[in-house]
Order: structure tokens, then sequence, then C-alpha cells
């Protein structure tokens, strides 16, 4: 089986006013599902893509993708960090997944925000495929 990218979409980068970690990738997962014309019920699985997640008070941010809708509710999802690779291992651990047949359709979201922890930078952005 093949793995491919069928929709995505992103939020735009910078300091997001009124944004939070859970908002834009609520956001970009909805916009993503309907790019590709997939609905939510049809995802199998969920990998988010979160570097320092240190700087969430959520402890399970891979949960937060859930509250896209109401039909991702007891899917599998996983949350999978590596540092400025992040969301490279997100859709590495999508394909994996796909290639080995424990799931057809992996919504894979990568998202960072250092707004409220950070003086160096202030980046707020998701991106999902």
């Amino acid at each position: 089986m093949t793995a491919c990218i069928v929709g995505w979409a992103h939020s735009p980068f910078g300091k997001l006013a009124g944004e939070t970690l859970e908002s834009l990738i609520v956001k970009v997962a909805g916009e993503a599902l309907a790019d590709a014309g997939i609905a939510a019920k049809d995802v199998d699985e969920i990998v988010l893509g979160h570097f320092n997640a240190g700087f969430s008070a959520q402890d399970f941010t891979a949960s937060l993708v859930l509250q896209a809708s109401n039909d991702l509710r007891f899917k599998r999802a996983t949350r999978v960090e590596n540092a400025c690779a992040t969301g490279s291992a997100a859709v590495h651990q999508g394909i994996k997944t796909i290639e080995a047949r424990a799931a057809r359709i992996v919504l894979v979201v990568g998202a960072r925000s250092s707004t409220q922890a950070s003086s160096f930078t202030h980046a707020s952005r998701a991106t999902s495929v």
C-alpha cells in the first residue's frame, strides 16, 4: 500500500492574537479533512507532531485533535516529538502506520506554539495533512 497526502491546511506564521494551540489544531484538522474530502468518521488514526509539549498546560496534546469533530472521538491518537523535525516525524509515523496496514486513513497534525513561554520567538502554527 502506498501512502500519499490527499489534503492539507495550515495556519499563518507568526503571533496569532486570540489563537491557542488547541484552536489552531482544531482549525487545521477540520480544514485538512475538508480539503481531502474525507469525513472524520473515516479516519483510522491520528498522529500529532507537537514540539515542546512542556509549554502546554494539556498533558496529552494528541487528544486536542479529537475536538475537531465528534466523529474523531475514540480514534487512536499519538503525539510524536523530534525537535526541529517534529512535523516530519509525524508524517513518517503516519506513513509507517499505513504501510503496516494498521490504518487506511491517518490524520497528521503538526503544531507549535511558543508564544506563552518564550521571549525569543513568538510563533504559533499548525499544519495538517
